[in-house]
Parts: C-alpha cells; structure tokens; sequence
C-alpha cells in the first residue's frame, strides 16, 4: 500500500509522516545500489535542485549521493517543496513528526521547526498539508539511505502564498542554516509538453538558474516554467545571502528523454549551488 503520511486515529501512528513505499527496499534498491555518477566542481555546498517524480530515482540516487561526496556532515536538510493540492490551511506548512521509510526513521529538526513558525509569518504546523505530498515523500526515502543521521525541515509552499513572504522565508532561512546544514528545493519544471518544446523552454529556464542573483523579482520568476515558482524565490533570495555561491547544472532532462518514448512529458533539473573553496 503506498502511503505519503498518516491518516488514522491511533495514537501511536499520529506521530510520524511516511515515505512513498515506506516499507519497500526492493522499489528504491536499483536506484540506491546504482545511482547515476554526477561530477561537481564544488568542495562545499549550499544549496541544491532536485526533480521529485520517482521515473527519474536513478538521478534522484546519483543527486544524494553525490551531496554526501561534497558535504560529509550534515545535521539538517530543509526540504522545500509545492503543496500541490493546496492541503491544510497554513501556506507555508512544516511538519515536526518523524518520517518512516525503508531504511528507517528520519527525525525533524524541531528546534529548527520552532524558529520559523517564530519568526515567519504564515507559517504552521500543518501535518495535513503533507498526505501524498509527493514532492516531500518521493525524498524521503533517498534522505534517509545517504544521511540516516540528519534530521529534517520539511515545508511546503501553497501557491497562494506571496512573493514578499517567499523573500522572507529564504532571508530567514540564510541566517538560520549554519555549514552544517543545506536547502534543498524539490521541484520540477515544464510539464505535458513534447521534448522539442522542452528543450526550447529548458534553455531560459537553465540561464535564470544560473544567474539567480539577476532573477530576484517576482516578474523574473514567473518566467520560469516549473511547479514551485515561490520556491525557486525563496532560494534565490537563500543564495543572495550566501556570499559567492554559484550556480552548477548537473542534469536538465525530461521523462521522454528518459523512456525514449515521443510522448508529453515532464523536465528535471539536478543543480548545486555552492563554492570553489580551493581557489580561495
């Protein structure tokens, strides 16, 4: 049975948050056991891109793995999502219950939790936001293989939510994080279109990446193509105080480059946002 959170009464099951396939090793093993191989340039990371559609774990696997090659201590993720469904009343939602996958239990941050619902407004708990939300769940389970010691921040964003708010969340969020922890925005990009159309689209969306520090308004953003424009704000605006952090592309692909197949698709972008220290 495929479980994105809890929904039943008990009081014992009320406390966690569960992955997609939370008790099947066997649908991430291939992925896990042999994620793509992404080369980066950076020796320390502050932030990155990742797609949350699950026909794509093999990059999902390769984007974790190769954080864990870069940053080897993290004490926290904050997984930054859309709240597709526009579940629970909060527009910008976290989630202080633990998570259950298949390789265990990923514990919250709640200190971390508690000072953004402090200091950002707008902010909840809002465990209700996170059933089938699948661009945190689809994540969890990869967290949890490459970093089962690191505790999480899980937030959606309703797209309700205002861009000033969007600004404020990742102006908090960047004095919030220390080196030891990392962002991490799960989004993905065009969506139903043909792979010649993608590819046309797919080249603005990857300069305004690129160039985040020249993309900070709200005008700039909904150029994007992509399912979490107030997501992509909140890490720009992460990034602007994060002195020389650059923009890398790992990956830009699409669903139908994936299967081969000429058929409406999806894009993904697997990005990092980090620094050169050996050239300092």
């Amino acid at each position: 049975m495929l479980l994105s959170s809890c929904q039943k009464t008990n009081s014992f099951l009320e406390k966690f948050q569960y992955s997609i396939k939370s008790d099947d090793k066997l649908y991430y093993s291939n992925a896990v056991h042999s994620p793509h191989t992404f080369q980066t340039s950076f020796d320390f990371l502050d932030a990155g891109i990742v797609s949350h559609h699950l026909y794509a774990s093999k990059y999902m696997a390769g984007f974790f793995h190769s954080i864990q090659k870069v940053n080897t201590s993290i004490k926290t993720i904050v997984l930054l999502g859309p709240n597709h469904f526009s579940q629970g009343k909060k527009l910008i939602s976290l989630s202080k219950r633990q998570w259950k996958t298949p390789y265990g239990f990923i514990k919250s941050d709640q200190e971390k939790v508690e000072k953004i619902i402090a200091q950002v407004k707008n902010s909840g708990i809002d465990e209700d936001a996170f059933y089938h939300e699948h661009s945190i769940s689809s994540l969890m389970a990869f967290i949890s293989y490459y970093f089962p010691y690191t505790k999480v921040v899980p937030i959606v964003l309703n797209f309700r939510l205002t861009w000033e708010d969007s600004i404020e969340l990742g102006t908090f969020l960047s004095g919030m994080l220390q080196k030891d922890d990392l962002l991490i925005v799960s989004t993905d990009f065009v969506h139903d279109k043909k792979n010649d159309i993608i590819k046309k689209i797919d080249q603005k969306n990857k300069n305004k990446l690129l160039n985040y520090q020249e993309n900070l308004e709200s005008h700039q953003i909904s150029q994007i193509e992509n399912d979490c424009r107030k997501c992509l704000l909140t890490l720009f605006h992460f990034l602007k105080n994060k002195n020389n952090s650059e923009g890398e592309i790992l990956l830009n692909t699409n669903s139908a480059e994936i299967s081969g197949l000429d058929v409406l698709a999806t894009s993904y972008f697997f990005v990092f946002y980090g620094k050169k220290l050996s050239r300092n």
